[in-house]
């Protein structure tokens, strides 16, 4: 089993003891009822993105990718369900709008992805990776 990639993007990643110590907090229950994590996206500070046409703008992916390549990240994954592939099937993509801007999104993503070096790879291939 393989995770679609998601992490936390915006300013603190340029403030990495910062960056872990707000990560820290977020994960404390207390700490959702502050509603820290809103208020970190808001100031752009640390928003949660994830690789999905779904749900992700094509630059907040290409944002995810440049953060997680600065990290030595050896896998993204990218994910979305194959209903989003057809509009009226699911949700995310409901009218032929939404179905050419969800695939505008992919587009877009996977031209930044040709040209950072991002090589795609087959599910299968990642079994026989070294971590």
């Amino acid at each position: 089993w393989i995770p679609v990639t998601i992490d936390y993007v915006g300013e603190l990643n340029r403030k990495p003891a910062l960056r872990r110590a707000m990560l820290k907090a977020l994960k404390q229950k207390t700490m959702g009822r502050l509603r820290l994590a809103g208020i970190l996206a808001t100031l752009n500070l640390l928003n949660k993105v994830w690789l999905s046409p779904e749900v992700s703008s094509a630059k907040m992916m290409i944002g995810l990718t440049q953060c997680m390549q600065r990290e030595n990240t050896r896998l993204l994954t990218m994910a979305f369900h194959s209903s989003s592939l057809m509009y009226g099937l699911n949700p995310f993509v409901r009218t032929k709008e939404d179905e050419q801007q969800f695939l505008e999104r992919i587009r877009t993503y996977l031209g930044f992805a040709r040209g950072a070096g991002v090589e795609p790879m087959k599910l299968s291939d990642t079994l026989h990776m070294q971590w």
